[in-house]
């Protein structure tokens, strides 16, 4: 199901002023005030807890929720909280973006009663549906998602291992079949050679920590025994411009690891507001914001670190409603967007908000980019790819099912031919659509007569 909405202006509600200022937000291409919230009383969220936040190369926020994954472009909101197979969504588990464009995203869903983990693709269009029953994928929950420079997905499980898609076969590591430390994949990244980094934890109370390095043929572990990682949860793995690994760890605080030397930053020598580390995210300038919380003890908050300085941001200092963060992440305009458990998202820019509603539309099709010929039942598609990258080529019907996937992957630039038969598809109405994580998104309408 998808539900549409606009931000309301509630003046009404607790968060009535800065409401008022999100009318000059919106106005277009502005600077505002340096804290803007978004509640449910206010916008299209439909939950104020907040599990994860990712932005997309056009700049959408795709925010998950305990009540559904959402978009948000600047001006409108658009829920998902249902699947075409008809499963509501319990909660967002994982969410990544690809070169093309798709969103990657764990879902937990109800299921007879019972819950379920599905890994989904949602290309802007319609929805494709991977469980245990018509995949490789474990039967087990989904706690991490990377994709790499080559598009492969890997998808991090509880207490069934690591799990590679190239978007045809699916490859499980574990630790029966490769030197992974454990079956519990917490966190992933990926550094700029390519290689894999992930958080993993074992032992009955999950609090024995691991990093593991996997460059594809090989592995290199770091637990405790080998380096100054504490025996915490990883929960958020970033990688700077100079290769730094910053290893976010529920009660051990903040690593920096630079390839020889481990650097540990807790509440002890730095201004962290506390050591349970729940999402770091990187700015333009190499900022470190570090999200925090401990639920049980009441503490948390959101910590700058730029390498020297820390800042300290709380409800008491700040436009933060509350000091659990759940998620942070930075767009193309330095602005920090900022998942909290029960209090919505935050926006914060310490020069002022920035925010642009102009958004990457689908562009009507240039005559030489996507061509078609139809010969009952044989189609002919040519389409042209101008840089190298990612690129996901389908037919879609006019209520947005997907009734051919015909590229999906890494493709050259150039001109490209694919045939396909058509005999099985009814008369009428038909869209060709080319995603291009270099071009963008064109498509083209077309008419099979049988």
């Amino acid at each position: 199901m998808e539900r549409r909405y606009q931000v309301v202006k509630n003046t009404s509600s607790l968060f009535g002023v800065l409401c008022c200022v999100m009318i000059f937000v919106f106005s277009g291409f502005s600077k505002s005030a340096e804290w803007v919230m978004y509640a449910t009383s206010n916008s299209g969220l439909p939950h104020n807890s907040i599990d994860l936040i990712a932005i997309d190369s056009a700049g959408n926020k795709w925010i998950g929720t305990w009540d559904g994954l959402v978009k948000f472009n600047g001006t409108s909101w658009l829920v998902y909280d249902k699947l075409p197979s008809g499963q509501t969504f319990n909660g967002i588990t994982a969410i990544a973006v690809d070169g093309a464009g798709n969103v990657w995203v764990g879902i937990s869903v109800e299921e007879n009663e019972k819950s379920k983990i599905i890994l989904a693709k949602y290309n802007g269009i319609a929805w494709t549906e991977y469980d245990s029953s018509n995949s490789g994928l474990p039967n087990s929950r989904i706690g991490a998602l990377g994709i790499d420079g080559a598009g492969n997905k890997w998808i991090g499980t509880d207490e069934r291992g690591l799990v590679k898609f190239d978007g045809t076969s699916w490859k499980v590591y574990d630790t029966s079949n490769s030197d992974l430390p454990a079956n519990t994949v917490t966190s992933i990244a990926i550094d700029g050679v390519g290689n894999k980094w992930f958080g993993t934890i074992e032992g009955e109370e999950k609090r024995t920590a691991a990093i593991a390095k996997f460059d594809g043929t090989s592995w290199t572990v770091y637990d405790s025994t080998n380096s100054r990682l504490p025996k915490s949860i990883s929960f958020s793995i970033i990688i700077d411009g100079s290769g730094n690994k910053w290893i976010g760890t529920y009660g051990g605080g903040l690593v920096k690891f630079d390839g020889t030397n481990w650097t540990i930053f807790d509440t002890s020598n730095s201004a962290l507001p506390c050591n349970w580390i729940v999402s770091i995210a990187m700015d333009g300038d190499g900022n470190k914001w570090i999200g925090t919380g401990n639920f049980w003890e009441g503490v948390g908050g959101l910590a700058k670190f730029d390498g020297t300085n820390w800042t300290v941001y709380t409800t008491s200092n700040s436009g933060l409603p509350v000091n659990y963060i759940t998620s942070v992440a930075t767009d193309g305009h330095g602005n920090k967007w900022i998942g909290t458990f029960e209090g919505g998202v935050a926006v914060y820019n310490e020069g002022g908000i920035i925010a642009i509603k102009d958004q990457k539309k689908i562009k009507a099709v240039a005559p030489d980019i996507i061509t078609a010929s139809y010969n009952y039942p044989t189609m002919r598609i040519s389409f042209l790819v101008t840089e190298p990258g990612n690129v996901f080529l389908s037919m879609y019907d006019l209520k947005g099912r997907i009734v051919r996937t015909l590229v999906d992957g890494i493709t050259s630039a150039g001109r490209h031919q694919i045939v396909t038969d058509c005999w099985d598809l009814a008369s009428g109405t038909y869209f060709i659509q080319l995603r291009a994580n270099a071009q963008g998104a064109f498509a083209k309408k077309i008419i099979l007569a049988r």
